[in-house]
């Protein structure tokens, strides 16, 4: 129930950031909802990748560690950055503003889920 929560919060905080005009424009609440749901997907197989490239630094002599944290911090951008190539009515400008739009989405998707689960 929380993953499919946290999927509809985020689609309606990045219609809510398109609607204001920070970093992304969304032509309709279906395709942020969609989107939410793409980026999920691509950036849990990028933090799959991610956390294989840590795990294989043992055999590689540590040089696939770096680019295994390196990618594990880019994920959600990465994610993003994908998921409107994918989507129709999806627009992002410029990576940095994909960076940006993850970690304001983030911040406030955390928050809202802390005043949502705190109540219980």
């Amino acid at each position: 129930m929380r993953m499919l929560t946290k999927w509809v919060l985020t689609g309606l905080l990045m219609y809510f950031f398109s609607y204001i005009g920070w970093f992304i424009s969304i032509q309709s609440i279906e395709g942020a909802l969609i989107l939410s749901f793409a980026v999920a997907l691509i950036h849990t197989l990028i933090r799959l990748l991610a956390g294989l490239l840590v795990g294989a630094g043992c055999f590689t002599l540590g040089l696939s560690i770096i680019p295994g944290i390196i990618l594990g911090l880019l994920s959600l951008p990465l994610a993003l950055w994908k998921g409107q190539e994918i989507i129709k009515g999806v627009f992002i400008s410029s990576f940095v503003d994909a960076v940006l739009l993850a970690v304001v989405l983030t911040v406030a998707l955390e928050f809202v889920q802390n005043v949502l689960y705190k109540a219980k």
